[in-house]
């Protein structure tokens, strides 16, 4: 457990998680650019992308169709039905995968 005097670490603070750069991404991307809050979720979307995909390294199991599954349960399916333009998320998926995969 971390003290008061020690912040606890996030994907942002650990290079392999790529945490800015998805979530760079998402704010580009902005697949729920007609939602109000969006933006500002996306932080904790990302947290939670990563903190998945820093698992799955560590027991060496993340494929591109892997990423591809975990970038759609960042969403709910309400919001990959009715919100995200399926060009949107493919290029979504893209772009992570080659964080991921270079």
């Amino acid at each position: 457990m971390n003290s008061d005097l020690e912040p606890e670490e996030t994907c942002f603070d650990i290079p392999a998680a790529q945490g800015p750069g998805v979530l760079a991404l998402l704010v580009e991307i902005d697949p729920l650019a007609g939602l109000e809050m969006a933006e500002q979720d996306y932080q904790r979307r990302t947290q939670k992308f990563c903190e998945n995909l820093t698992y799955r390294r560590m027991t060496g199991s993340v494929t591109p169709e892997y990423v591809n599954l975990a970038v759609e349960r960042m969403f709910t399916p309400s919001e990959l039905v009715d919100e995200i333009r399926p060009e949107d998320l493919q290029n979504l998926k893209y772009k992570i995968c080659s964080l991921y995969f270079k």
